[in-house]
Formats: C-alpha cells, sequence, structure tokens
C-alpha cells in the first residue's frame, strides 16, 4: 500500500496490508526451510503457537480501532502460503 498523505486508510486498506505481512513473514519461514530444512514438527509446533498468539494481539489491537478480524481466515492464509 503506498502512503496515501493525508488519507485515512480504510478497513480494507489495513486487511490488505496485514495480510501482505503474514505472507511475508510466512515466506520468510519457507525460505529459511528451503536453505536449511530446520523446521521439523517441533518447530513447526512453535512456529504456530507464535503465529496464534500474534494473530489475537492483532485481534484485540485492531478491536480497539473498530476493525474486526478473523483469526480462523487469517490463519488459513498462512496455511496456504507455507511450504513447510
Amino acid at each position: 500500500m503506498e502512503r496515501m498523505v493525508g488519507m485515512t486508510p480504510t478497513v480494507g486498506d489495513i486487511y490488505c496490508v496485514f495480510v501482505e505481512k503474514l505472507q511475508k513473514y510466512t515466506d520468510t519461514f519457507n525460505k529459511m526451510d528451503r536453505r536449511t530444512g530446520f523446521i521439523e514438527t517441533v518447530e513447526r509446533e512453535e512456529i504456530f503457537v507464535v503465529q496464534g498468539e500474534l494473530l489475537q494481539s492483532v485481534k484485540r489491537n485492531l478491536a480497539t480501532a473498530g476493525v474486526e478480524v478473523d483469526v480462523d481466515e487469517l490463519f488459513a492464509i498462512f496455511d496456504q502460503t507455507r511450504d513447510f
């Protein structure tokens, strides 16, 4: 999303930026795993736990601004993006 000087972002803008960040976050793990193959069952579970905590935190923080976050939908995007 380009910076919109003097404009207030819409809920859709915020959601799109967040999805983009989530995909980049997930792709970073994909790249690390392709290089080293370090993501096994335990690491995968730890990544999921942390991801869940991050998404719940985002949901709480955005709720104060009146933005509703569907954590299940975001987890689905994470799951579709991951290669590990």
